[in-house]
C-alpha cells in the first residue's frame, strides 16, 4: 500500500519473482506527489524459508557493531531451526525452492569459519567451484535505537576491484528486494530450474554481469523491504525522504567496513521506482559530500533504467512512446490525441476512453518491461 494526502490506495502487487517472497503492496509505479509507504513486517512475508519470525534470526549475519568489520556469525547456522526452515522450502514447490536456495545461501556464509571478518560469502548452493569473485553479505545498522538494520549483498569485481567503480543497485516496488537485481537481471549467475519441484536451482556463470567490471551493491531499502528489518514497527510506514536518509546511512557506514573501495568512483543506479530512490538518494549524497560527512563519498553520478517518477507524466507519455515505436497506427494515435487532448492518464471521458482501449489492445501482445 501506499498512502497521500492520509488516504490509503490498494496497489497492484508486481513483485512476483519466485526468489524473495513480495511485501504486502510491492508495486512499480509513481505517485504524483512525495508518499509514505507502508511495509509490513518483512518476517511474516518469508516463511517459507525463515521460520523464527524473530527480528533477528539466529542463520543470520549480525552487526551489533555496524562500524566495525568484525560482523559476528551465528553458531546455530546447522540447527533444528534451520534444517526445519529448509524442510519446509523443499518441500513447498518450485517457488519455495528458490527460497530455499536463499536460505542455503545464508547458511554457507554462517557456516564458512575461513570466510575473512564473518562476511564473505565463500559458496553457494547450485554452483559448482570457486566464486568467480569476492562476495560478502551481512547488516548495517542505521538507527541504534530503533534497531533499524539494512541488508546488502556486495560482489567485488572481476577485473580490478581496487580501481574498477562501486555501484549500488537498488530495485523497485516501491517493495522489492534488490536481490532481484542478483538474481534475474544483471548478476555474476544465470539461475536455471533443478528440474523438479525439491530440487534447488542450476547456477551458470553469467558473461554479461555487471560485476565483470564493477562492484556491486545490492541494498534491501527500506526497511521492511527483502531481508531489511527494524525492531520497531513504526518504521514499516516509511517514506521516500526517510528511505534516503537511511540509504546515505548505509552507504557512509559500509565504506566504513570496505574502507578499500572509499577512492574507487562510485554510482547509484536502479530501475522502476528507484526513478525516485535514485535521484533522492543521490541528493543525500550530495548533501553529506558539501556538508563535510565522513567518510568522503567518491560520488561520480547515477543511472536510472525504465524509471517511474510522476504517475501524470509517467502515464501520459505511454501513447505517444507506443506511436513513436510504431506499436499503434497514425490513424488510432491521432485519435486518442484529438478525443484525450494529450491527457491518457486516468481518463473520463467516454470518446477518450474508448480511444484508449484500442491502444490497450495492442499493448496486450507486447510485453513491456517494468
Amino acid at each position: 500500500h501506499y498512502l497521500t494526502n492520509r488516504q490509503e490506495r490498494n496497489s497492484v502487487n508486481k513483485c512476483r519473482h519466485p526468489l524473495l517472497p513480495p511485501i504486502s503492496g510491492a508495486r512499480h509505479g509513481a505517485p504524483a506527489s512525495p508518499v509514505r509507504h507502508r511495509h509490513p513486517v518483512a518476517w511474516t512475508s518469508i516463511p517459507p524459508y525463515i521460520s523464527a519470525r524473530t527480528p533477528r534470526p539466529n542463520i543470520l549475519i549480525t552487526t551489533a557493531q555496524p562500524a566495525t568489520r568484525d560482523s559476528s556469525l551465528a553458531t546455530t547456522a546447522h540447527s533444528t531451526t534451520v534444517r526445519r526452515s529448509l524442510a519446509r522450502a523443499m518441500a513447498g514447490g518450485r517457488r519455495s525452492g528458490f527460497a530455499a536456495a536463499a536460505l542455503l545461501l545464508l547458511v554457507f556464509t554462517a557456516g564458512c569459519g575461513a570466510a575473512p571478518q564473518g562476511a564473505e560469502v565463500t559458496g553457494l548452493p547450485g554452483f559448482d567451484g570457486a566464486l568467480p569473485s569476492k562476495h560478502y553479505a551481512g547488516y548495517v545498522t542505521v538507527d541504534e535505537k530503533h534497531g533499524r538494520n539494512l541488508f546488502y549483498y556486495a560482489v567485488e569485481s572481476e577485473r580490478d576491484p581496487a580501481k574498477d567503480p562501486v555501484v549500488l543497485w537498488l530495485n523497485g516496488g516501491p517493495g522489492c528486494s534488490s536481490f532481484d537485481g542478483f538474481v534475474y537481471e544483471h548478476g555474476p549467475f544465470n539461475f536455471e530450474s533443478g528440474g523438479s519441484v525439491k530440487s534447488l536451482p542450476k547456477l551458470h556463470l553469467n558473461p554479461y554481469s555487471w560485476s565483470k567490471v564493477s562492484t556491486m551493491i545490492y541494498l534491501d531499502s527500506p526497511a521492511g523491504v527483502g531481508l531489511s528489518y527494524s525492531n520497531n514497527v513504526s518504521d514499516y510506514e516509511t517514506g521516500d525522504l526517510k528511505t534516503a536518509a537511511d540509504s546515505h546511512t548505509f552507504l557512509l557506514k559500509w565504506f566504513q567496513l570496505y574502507p578499500e573501495f572509499l577512492s574507487n568512483p562510485f554510482y547509484i543506479a536502479g530501475e522502476s521506482y528507484a526513478g525516485v530512490y535514485v535521484p533522492t538518494l543521490s541528493h543525500e549524497v550530495v548533501k553529506g559530500i558539501q556538508g563535510g560527512a565522513k567518510p568522503t563519498i567518491n560520488f561520480k553520478g547515477y543511472m536510472v533504467g525504465n524509471g517511474v517518477c510522476d504517475t501524470v507524466f509517467d502515464g501520459n507519455a505511454l501513447v505517444p512512446f507506443a506511436h513513436g515505436m510504431g506499436l499503434i497506427s497514425e490513424e488510432i494515435y491521432q485519435q486518442a490525441f484529438t478525443t484525450c487532448d494529450g491527457n491518457y492518464w486516468n481518463a473520463s471521458d467516454g470518446t477518450c476512453e474508448s480511444a484508449l482501449v484500442k491502444i490497450d489492445s495492442v499493448k496486450t501482445r507486447v510485453t513491456f518491461s517494468e
